[in-house]
């Protein structure tokens, strides 16, 4: 029986899936169709709402999934075929020929320089051009140039040849043939990602026809630093930089004209974020202006960043449909007509517009599902069902990211992971789990005089583009011990890290900084380069001269070139005295603990239960099922109860499954590998203090629903809320049945004090309305609402709903509907946008959409497990995007409406996420600790007591008569608290020491002239 598993994608999908399946063991080939890992995430400039340049945080994920000993990655390859069943299926792999032989190649680029042919460049969406030998894009995975077959004059009339004459190494080889490749596994993912709309799908906005006219891609790549025009927003037509911009949402999407009449989920928020990039790019810009329906802001964050654009100076938001564009023949300009909402014509002058086109699956990936006997949906994505959203029609093949739907990253990624531990359950033969990681061997040292060699990265305009990169690369040599500088255009490409490796060893450098952009992300990248060059990791330091630098000092490119200039003094200040560090061994417990025994934590629980791991599952409630026992059907029209039903009974049989219900959480002790938490149950009546163990530990403890008073809620048996209406439903209860029906929307939602979008009350409104229309055709169904938020395919509910007759009515924020009541009805008093005109109607049921609210305990439970809540009181995630169900407390994840409002079908491929990042732990023998964790002189420490008081990980502390506190490694995460209050200086932390943080200070006043550093700094002349 095979044990490997095809990921068919290399977008961030497919390489969260491939890295997770890696993590637990699982040998991984994955497939890539274009010549680099990365997908469409690489094409894009930043992300929302965290601002993140996109490639930046793609290029560690691309590193440690490309360079992990059990994944084998094909590149500019493509699946032919599948035969087989679950567990022993027998792939083709067409591997297509490069005409360069990847194991000579270094991806220099000199071939290209040579090569006399231009073509269109595809990354760049055509807006400039490559040569017929290229890279795909700077950072690209492999670091292998491409010859395009079709233009290469060598290959297609057998002339020139530079590049074969300019390569030394003898890479180009153009007698390679398609080659064909056949793999035994046990299961495949599909994680293929998306095509954007063609500019054109829209014909009256004139694409092509008008050249500054041009689509959502194509703009990223106009913000990105290493796009066509560097990051300048210009227009296409002259180059004369923009001044007035609009961005017209839903182009091709959600228009019933044509095969896209579904939401492609991503829109709103990439034109907001488009938007608000805009500005900081063009701070004198006259105008930004969004053109919408509805804007579809839905998800984590999302809310909070739309409000933040609304109030952005310069950004403006009209909820007009744009009829057509035209352009004025003298100045080029582009003439956008529309209809308001009073339905009046108008007209704007822009110098750019920006169509927000949506996602459609590619069309080859739609004719391979259907050879291989995988449903297909209307639209063509794979078809899912609700219960098992990452499940294909064909056992043993699984789907993610877009394959399956338009939708954002954070869901993507979430399914990915969830993806790769199903296709782990069909590939397991034994019980998972990688073997131990291990510290590795590096060079000593100790007693060296200190060789820093320094790199300054570009990081494509972003920081060359404000900051005089080489100049800070060549000043740099004049600091004391610095044996090398050099400038490299992006630093975090893997041919840069190859270099930096190469040059430790070259050059015998014994300290490494690293000039670029944040720690948060790239810190473990440089690290690794580190150690490949056979340095100790933690003998790199960085210096964050983007986000603290040339971000915030864009104005000022001369001040921002000698503070980055500081910055690099500062941290080879550091280097200097800095110590080689080493991580511990921890015996790891491979049993998991799941908090929460509704839909999502038993999804998790099980999961983990059924590829061979114990499972402790703890429900504060006597009976299993959460918030899903009081629904009646979900939006893909299942029974919620048969679903409950279903995972109860397979978790009360499952023998790897202990439950413990009506128990809650009191104390929570210990670390990653094993936690021990202390439950207060009352089981069987019996009230009662037990301990449990585990090496991980899922957070699933789900939502609540708003309890109000507005609108008569809790006054009035005829006001209720949607999930009291499921409940109606669901018991046949709905008696005397009402003639007219209200809905009103964002009922405690995107206001002052939740200022976040509750996610499924759209769609869960629009659905009760049609079953009852369904049902009762006479009766009159209104809904009021703000936007309405029915995203991805729930667009079309939305459609059927008006076809059935329920009227839809738009209220605003501020004119929020009035209700008051009388013996024979409810009066619904509320203002018509469309005829400007108040209006009062009789209703005989109101039913609100109540919001979804974080639970009370969450903030005990936060306090327990040391993990963060948001602003608004749901569980914060390590990265919004990229570790939607880690936190940033190891060995702890998240999954559920306790992350943040959610559809059952999102909770549950979040929960078989949760379940996959925790069995990458549980299958590890043992864990290593972290490094930079305190430490205390005793010669020093005065045993008072105060360093344990403050530690929030009760790392350290004092035994009774002990003369000196002690630290446990183990819990130390390394804040620096103890060492913050420590009054004799005896705390300190490894890795940020007093004398290394003194010495960055120092580092700051050594003198600009070669070899001089003045009185008090840390070193003088050549010696330490």
């Amino acid at each position: 029986m095979a044990r490997s598993v095809l990921v068919v994608g290399g977008g961030i999908a497919g390489i969260q899936a491939a890295y997770d399946l890696a993590e637990m063991g699982v040998p991984v080939a994955m497939l890539e169709s274009r010549p680099s890992l990365g997908g469409r995430m690489a094409q894009l400039d930043k992300t929302f709402p965290t601002n993140d340049c996109s490639t930046c945080i793609l290029a560690p994920k691309i590193s440690d999934c490309y360079n992990h000993q059990l994944v084998t990655t094909y590149t500019y390859s493509e699946l032919v075929d599948i035969e087989g069943e679950a567990g022993d299926f027998k792939v083709r792999i067409k591997k297509k020929p490069r005409y360069v032989k990847p194991e000579l190649c270094n991806g220099c680029g000199e071939c290209a320089e040579k090569c006399p042919v231009k073509v269109k460049d595809p990354f760049n969406e055509g807006l400039d051009q490559q040569k017929a030998i290229y890279k795909l894009y700077e950072q690209g995975v492999p670091n292998i140039m491409t010859i395009d077959g079709e233009h290469c004059l060598k290959i297609t009339r057998d002339r020139c040849g530079l590049c074969e004459k300019t390569c030394d190494k003898g890479a180009i080889d153009y007698n390679q043939k398609e080659e064909i490749i056949e793999l035994d596994v046990a299961s495949v993912i599909f994680a293929p990602g998306y095509e954007a709309f063609e500019g054109g799908v829209v014909g009256e906005y004139g694409y092509k026809k008008h050249p500054n006219v041009i689509t959502s891609l194509e703009y990223e790549r106009f913000l990105s630093a290493s796009g066509p025009t560097g990051g300048h927003v210009v227009r296409p037509s002259d180059g004369k930089e923009a001044q007035r911009i609009a961005f017209l949402h839903c182009a091709g999407s959600r228009d019933v004209r044509m095969d896209h009449n579904y939401c492609s989920a991503v829109c709103c928020m990439y034109s907001i974020k488009q938007a608000m990039v805009t500005r900081e790019h063009l701070e004198t810009i006259e105008a930004l202006d969004l053109y919408y329906m509805d804007i579809r802001a839905y998800g984590k964050g999302f809310e909070s960043y739309y409000n933040q654009a609304f109030d952005t100076q310069g950004i403006n938001f009209y909820r007009n449909r744009v009829a057509s564009l035209d352009q004025d023949r003298d100045s080029g300009d582009i003439i956008v007509k529309s209809l308001n909402e009073d339905g009046q014509s108008q007209e704007q002058k822009y110098d750019l517009v920006v169509l927000s086109v949506g996602l459609k699956p590619q069309p080859e990936i739609i004719e391979l599902m259907k050879r291989l006997k995988i449903r297909v949906s209307k639209y063509g994505f794979a078809a899912m069902r609700g219960e098992e959203p990452l499940s294909t029609s064909r056992p043993g093949i699984f789907a993610c990211g877009v394959a399956a739907g338009p939708k954002d990253i954070p869901e993507a990624v979430m399914e990915a992971s969830g993806a790769a531990v199903m296709a782990a359950e069909v590939a397991r033969t034994d019980k998972l789990g990688l073997p131990a990681a291990e510290e590795g061997e590096y060079t000593f040292t100790e007693f060296q005089r200190p060789r820093v060699g320094v790199f300054v990265c570009h990081c494509g305009n972003n920081i060359a583009g404000v900051v005089k990169v080489e100049e800070v690369a060549e000043k740099a040599k004049e600091i004391p011990f610095v044996e090398h500088s050099e400038d490299i255009r992006y630093l975090c490409s893997e041919d840069s890290l190859e270099l930096i490796a190469q040059q430790i060893k070259e050059k015998g450098l014994n300290r490494v900084v690293v000039a670029s952009c944040t720690p948060r992300t790239h810190e473990p990248l440089f690290r690794q380069a580190a150690a490949r060059g056979g340095l100790n990791p933690y003998l790199m330091i960085m210096a964050n001269i983007r986000d603290q630098n040339s971000w915030v000092h864009r104005e000022d490119e001369e001040g921002a070139t000698i503070k980055a200039l500081d910055l690099v003094r500062s941290a080879t200040g550091k280097a200097i005295r800095a110590r080689a560090l080493s991580r511990s061994k921890v015996e790891n417990m491979d049993r998991a603990v799941v908090i929460g025994g509704g839909v999502a934590g038993l999804t998790a629980a099980l999961q983990l239960a059924r590829i061979g791991f114990p499972v402790i599952l703890v429900e504060k409630e006597a009976e299993l099922g959460g918030q899903a026992r009081d629904m009646f059907l979900t939006f893909q029209e299942r029974a919620a109860r048969n679903l409950v039903k279903k995972l109860t009974k397979e978790a009360e049989e499952n023998a790897n499954l202990h439950i413990y219900a009506s128990s809650k959480v009191r104390k929570v002790e210990g670390y990653v590998g094993n936690y021990t938490l202390t439950l207060q149950s009352t089981e069987e009546g019996k009230d009662q203090e037990v301990e449990i163990q585990g090496g991980t530990v899922i957070v699933a403890t789900g939502a609540g629903e708003l309890i109000t008073e507005e609108y008569l809620a809790g006054q009035d048996q005829r006001v209720i809320s949607q999930k009291d209406l499921d409940v109606l439903i669901r018991d046949n209860r709905l008696e005397p049945v009402p003639q007219k029906v209200f809905m009103i929307q964002c009922v405690g939602s995107r206001e002052e004090d939740r200022q976040y979008c509750s996610r499924i009350c759209c769609t869960q409104a629009v659905h009760n309305a049609i079953y009852l229309k369904e049902r009762f055709p006479e009766m009159e169904i209104t809904i009021l609402y703000r936007d309405m938020r029915t995203y991805g395919f729930f667009e079309d509910l939305y459609r059927k709903a008006r076809k059935l007759g329920v009227r839809f009515v738009l209220y605003e924020e501020e004119q929020k509907p009035e209700v008051r009541a009388d013996r024979d009805s409810l009066k619904i008093r509320y203002r018509d946008l469309v005829s400007r005109s108040t209006v009062e109607e009789e209703a005989q049921l109101l039913v609100l959409a109540k919001a979804i609210v974080p639970l009370e305990g969450n903030r005990e439970l936060s306090q327990q497990l040391k993990v963060p809540l948001n602003e608004d009181g749901f569980f914060l995630e390590a990265h919004v995007k990229l570790m939607p169900v880690d936190f940033a407390t190891d060995g702890v994840y998240l999954c559920g409406l306790a992350h943040g409002p959610k559809n059952i079908s999102e909770s549950i491929a979040q929960a078989c996420a949760a379940a996959g990042r925790a069995a990458a732990v549980l299958g590890r023998d043992y864990l290593l600790t972290e490094a930079m964790v305190a430490t205390v002189n005793e010669e020093l420490c005065s045993a008072c007591g105060t360093c344990e008081e403050v530690c929030p990980f009760k790392a350290i502390s004092v035994e009774e008569g002990a003369d000196a506190a002690q630290v446990n490694t183990v819990l130390c995460k390394g804040c620096g608290s103890c060492a913050a209050v420590c009054r004799s200086h005896a705390a300190d932390l490894l890795g940020f020491t007093n004398r290394e943080i003194l010495d960055e200070i120092d580092a700051l006043f050594w003198d600009r002239e070669p070899g001089k550093v003045q009185a008090g700094g840390v070193a003088h002349g050549k010696d330490i």
